[in-house]
């Protein structure tokens, strides 16, 4: 069984996505954003960064332990979680004119995706719902990150790192509004 430690940045999202995990045949520990994160997730090759109700600004020991997990750890994050990820390698975020929180919309995944990512078995487009603010500028990522996925109206919802176990979904792959939510999870703890 695989060991997942679940990081909660005090979203109300958090033990939806430990179920899922839980649903996936993981065991979920779950910790409460803190201090000295670092010190606390060695015992984990898996780490799933949780949504939050603040910015990447409110959460620095998270892009910390991004910057500085061992090659070996495989980090998953969604929504804030993800937004982290994208920040701890350098892409700036912008505050979205229009607030998705609750909004049902189709993803389209890149052409040439690499079997190893996270949305692979996804079907094109498909339908997540999305709970956010706050977005990646598309025009920041670069290397070591790349796009995996876009809304209609071309915000990113999808990055990966192209050589570490590192990726990020900017929808909510445990929402109801998400059909395949559970196949995103599966892909990520098989990809060992």
């Amino acid at each position: 069984m695989t060991k997942i430690l679940l990081i909660d940045h005090q979203d109300s999202f958090t033990h939806n996505i430990a179920q899922l995990l839980e649903e996936a045949g993981a065991e979920v520990n779950i910790l409460t954003y803190q201090s000295d994160l670092l010190n606390k997730v060695k015992d984990y090759s898996y780490i799933v960064l949780s949504p939050g109700p603040g910015t990447v600004n409110d959460i620095p020991e998270t892009i910390k332990l991004i910057q500085n997990c061992p090659d070996n750890c495989s980090i998953l994050g969604i929504c804030l979680g993800m937004q982290a990820i994208a920040y701890a390698y350098g892409c700036r975020l912008f505050r979205q004119t229009k607030v998705k929180h609750g909004q049902k919309v189709s993803i389209f995944k890149k052409k040439n995706l690499k079997p190893n990512s996270v949305l692979y078995n996804m079907p094109n487009p498909f339908e997540a719902g999305l709970y956010h603010s706050w977005a990646v500028k598309s025009d920041t990522i670069s290397p070591p990150l790349e796009i995996t996925a876009l809304s209609s109206d071309g915000i990113v919802m999808g990055l990966k790192h192209k050589s570490r176990k590192i990726e990020g979904v900017q929808f909510h792959p445990e929402s109801f509004l998400c059909t395949h939510g559970i196949l995103i999870i599966q892909k990520w703890i098989e990809s060992e």
